[in-house]
């Protein structure tokens, strides 16, 4: 629970630090999307769009990425860059976008299995998406532009699900074996 706290709070401070209204604005109408759509999801429990939002900041995060590309996102032949952005923020957004595609592209192709990794191990997709960021802005550092290349982004978003996966089958026996 304290990483998914801490997730949260980094992605606030993010959002927060940048001083950019579209991502201030991006993050505030996210909350209220995740909590719509499991409210229409589970309409039986009563504070589902209270806490959810809470319980997977990934997918919070990922609504926010959306609303935030919109507007800011540039896209050309070399790849995708974010012009008056800062660095960390673009990569933090960039990271929660392309693990959100990436998890949705894998979907049919892993049988559900990514799906259910995203929706069942929310620590795992974390780390995922905290790895991601790390990717993104180590290779947005060493291009002049500051872009992400098309390559990187296409390989990381398909791979990131199916490493997901891979631990995910190997931990939780482990998990359940010794807990």
């Amino acid at each position: 629970m304290l990483l998914l706290a801490g997730y949260w709070l980094h992605a606030l401070w993010r959002v927060l630090a940048s001083g950019s209204g579209s991502a201030l604005g991006g993050f505030i109408a996210a909350y209220f999307v995740i909590a719509i759509v499991v409210r229409h999801g589970l309409p039986d429990t009563a504070l589902i769009p209270i806490w959810a939002p809470f319980l997977y900041p990934y997918a919070w995060c990922g609504v926010a990425a959306v609303f935030w590309a919109a507007t800011e996102m540039r896209v050309s032949r070399r790849g995708i860059r974010f012009d008056g952005e800062t660095p960390r923020l673009s990569a933090f957004l960039l990271a929660q976008l392309a693990l959100h595609i990436g998890f949705a592209a894998t979907a049919h192709l892993t049988h559900g299995r990514s799906v259910m990794v995203y929706l069942t191990l929310p620590p795992l997709i974390v780390l995922l998406g905290l790895a991601l960021y790390a990717a993104f802005y180590f290779i947005s550092q060493h291009r002049r532009d500051g872009s992400v290349g098309w390559n990187p982004l296409i390989l990381l978003s398909v791979l990131t699900p199916l490493v997901g996966i891979g631990i995910a089958e190997r931990l939780v026996p482990l998990l359940l074996r010794y807990f």
